[in-house]
This record gives structure tokens, C-alpha cells and sequence, in this order.
């Protein structure tokens, strides 16, 4: 196939004339940014919430553990049986 002159003249020419991209850059990260906060935004769920309330949850129930162990815990600290257990921290309580 013969090489067209006029064919390759026009190619240089569409590779010299580049496009005009200043509006599309305008402003480019802000408008990423408030994209992908949109996006995590709709993607959070019961998961995001949960890691978030965890560490209050730590909390009470360390709250939790030391009061009842200042309380006095188990009536029995060895106790025989499961029966026995929930038996005397009836009658302790």
C-alpha cells in the first residue's frame, strides 16, 4: 500500500493540535475528593458504626467487670458446680 502524503499530513496535524483541558482540570482533586467522600459515604453501614461504637462498648464493659468485682464477685471463687455457682450468687446478691 502507497504511503497518501495528504492522509499523513492530516495525522501530523491532529497530533499537534492538542485539546483545550483547563475547565476539566479546574478544581480537579476538590471534585475527586467530594466523590469518593460520597461514595464511602453510602457504602457505610452497620459495620462502619460497630468499629466506631466499639471502644464505648470496651469501656462499659470494663466498668462493668471492676464493679462487679469490687462488689464481690462470685460468693464461691471455686465453685463445685454450675448449679452451685448460680446458687450462691443469688444468696450473695
Amino acid at each position: 500500500m502507497k504511503p497518501d502524503p495528504q492522509l499523513d499530513r492530516l495525522f501530523a496535524l491532529a497530533r499537534q493540535a492538542r485539546p483545550d483541558t483547563t475547565r476539566a482540570e479546574l478544581a480537579f482533586e476538590t471534585r475527586l475528593l467530594a466523590r469518593l467522600r460520597a461514595e464511602a459515604a453510602e457504602r457505610e453501614g452497620f459495620g462502619a458504626w460497630a468499629w466506631r461504637i466499639a471502644p464505648w462498648l470496651g469501656g462499659v464493659a470494663a466498668v462493668l467487670a471492676l464493679a462487679w468485682g469490687l462488689a464481690g464477685g462470685l460468693a464461691d471463687p471455686f465453685p463445685n458446680s454450675i448449679a452451685d455457682w448460680l446458687i450462691g450468687g443469688m444468696l450473695a446478691g
